[in-house]
Order: C-alpha cells, then structure tokens, then sequence
C-alpha cells in the first residue's frame, strides 16, 4: 500500500485501483488543530467501550520497570516486565543509568523526526 501527503493528510495511493481511504489527519496535525478534543472519528459508541470494571484495575497505569532490579535478577521485577510485553507492547524504565543530558538530545531528536514531513520520514 503506498501512502501519500496532500493537504497535510495521508491518503491511500489508487495502485491496485481499490479506491482511496479517507484522509486521515496526522497526530501532531490534529493537535496543533485542537489538542483540547478527539476527532469524532476516534471515539467509541458508548455500548462499545470496556467496562472499568472488566479492565485489571492495575492495568489502569502504564507499567514501570525498575531496570537496577531487573539487572540483579529480581524476579517480581521480571514478572512486571514479562506482563508489561504481554499485556501493553511498551514500558517505562526507571534507575536505568542513562545520562539526563543523553535524554534530553534523544528526546529533541525524536521530536524532531515526528514534526518532519512523511515523505521524509519514510526515507
């Protein structure tokens, strides 16, 4: 599927001839717009969402993993991380060791990419 920019949304390249998808809004596009509401589009009819109370109350809250723990072969720590890739796909990590000022660039250089244009992105 190839993908193309026009007017700042993503749409569909006609290729096979299956038509176009909707033009979709980029994240950071959206927000610039309005980073006070959700687009309709993205929110669920009411007897469609999960109930809280069928949601694991502690799955409220995205998993941190203490990395010093980890390092010394704790197991609870590992069990946390070993749900954190199961159930979310992500984590945060904490007493990793890594320099603030590391941080700081890596997180200027991410937020440098995200605001690159998506042909640029996808070199």
């Amino acid at each position: 599927m190839d993908l193309k920019v026009e007017n700042r949304c993503i749409q569909e390249d006609k290729g096979l001839g299956w038509g176009k998808s909707l033009p979709v809004q980029s994240v950071q596009e959206i927000v610039r717009n309005d980073s006070q509401s959700i687009p309709e589009r993205y929110i669920q009819v009411h007897k469609d969402r999960p109930l809280v109370a069928e949601i694991f109350a502690a799955s409220l809250e995205i998993p941190i993993i203490d990395f010093s723990l980890l390092a010394k072969g704790d197991e609870h720590e590992r069990r946390k991380l070993d749900l954190a890739c199961k159930e979310w796909g992500f984590f945060q990590i904490t007493n990793h060791g890594v320099e603030e000022e590391v941080l700081h660039k890596m997180r200027a250089a991410v937020a440098a990419f995200f605001e690159l244009p998506l042909e640029e992105k996808k070199k």
